[in-house]
């Protein structure tokens, strides 16, 4: 294998001109450059134009990026013929589609996470396709406060906070799918070591709600196991401050147990199939996280729809 501390250029003309049959040029990575990933599509196309100038013909197996239009994911395929998916980029897509085409009957779709931001997307889309969807993490204190509830010191920002009563006025018929934790784990700002586990509306001043409390955990566990299509994005709490990655680990350790057809996005969601030791159980885990929500959004990713194969 050959490095070539360039991803564009005479570096990379002359390492492809010297190569033979069975090399491999690897380049440098294409995000040195700021054309990569501008916000110009001038100039992104300029740059794939670059990145294409030695090549015959584009793969993309990077299902990462697919939901961004860069130099090396956009730009790079109005100069090649044929661009095609790779085998990790196929297999995401057809996983996904599972997901996105399931029966509304036994669909289930778990999201945690700190914003709102990050899942208003999906949240509209299999909304109103799934049986149940499950809120866990900082959403749930957003949803809370816009319904007047005291949320003491939890993580909300107010765009999360607005946007959760957008969702409320806007989806109004369907929130009945809608599934909140009813019970939280939380801790005194004034004294970490002090924690307590209490209703939903039991949240304190001074106090901070870091992961839903063990009845959610229960409560989300048995519609997971009982799912016949999962879809689950973003940890239930705090993952990674124990002991607020408990809710995760429930729902982590019921994915393992689902017999429907099960799919995990999202590091930490990941990290805990992982470390339940449940992976193998999983249907499939997708590499990306921000890429998996933005298919389910509309089925379609920018970067695969400008594939040949699309």
């Amino acid at each position: 294998m050959t490095f070539v501390d360039d991803c564009i250029g005479p570096k990379v003309a002359e390492a492809v001109e010297a190569a033979v049959p069975g090399d491999v040029i690897l380049l440098e990575n294409t995000r040195f450059y700021p054309q990569e990933d501008t916000k110009d599509e001038s100039l992104v196309i300029e740059f794939g134009e670059k990145l294409a100038a030695p090549a015959d013909f584009y793969v993309n197996d990077a299902f990462g990026a697919c939901h961004r239009n860069h130099g090396s994911t956009f730009g790079v395929t109005k100069f090649l013929s044929p661009c095609v998916a790779g085998p990790l980029v196929e297999l995401e897509i057809d996983q996904l589609t599972k997901v996105f085409n399931a029966p509304p009957e036994g669909f289930v779709v778990v999201l945690g996470g700190a914003k709102v931001k990050d899942k208003i997307g999906v949240i509209r889309s299999l909304l109103p396709k799934c049986e149940k969807m499950l809120i866990g993490g900082a959403m749930s204190w957003a949803f809370f406060k816009a319904r007047g509830m005291q949320i003491g010191a939890s993580l909300c920002d107010d765009e999360s906070e607005q946007l959760a009563r957008k969702l409320d006025q806007e989806l109004a018929d369907k929130l009945d799918k809608l599934v909140f934790p009813i019970d939280v784990h939380m801790r005194n700002t004034a004294d970490p070591d002090e924690k307590a586990q209490v209703p939903a509306d039991g949240i304190l001043p001074g106090w901070d709600a870091l992961d839903i409390g063990p009845k959610t955990a229960k409560q989300y566990a048995d519609i997971v196991r009982a799912a016949k299509t999962v879809f689950w994005n973003g940890p239930m709490g705090k993952f990674e401050d124990k002991p607020f990655d408990e809710g995760t680990l429930a729902v982590a350790r019921a994915m393992g147990e689902c017999p429907g057809f099960n799919v995990v996005g999202g590091g930490d969601s990941v990290s805990a199939v992982n470390q339940m030791g449940v992976a193998e159980a999983i249907d499939h885990i997708s590499t990306g996280g921000g890429a998996s929500l933005e298919f389910l959004e509309d089925g379609k990713l920018s970067a695969v729809e400008a594939l040949d194969d699309k």
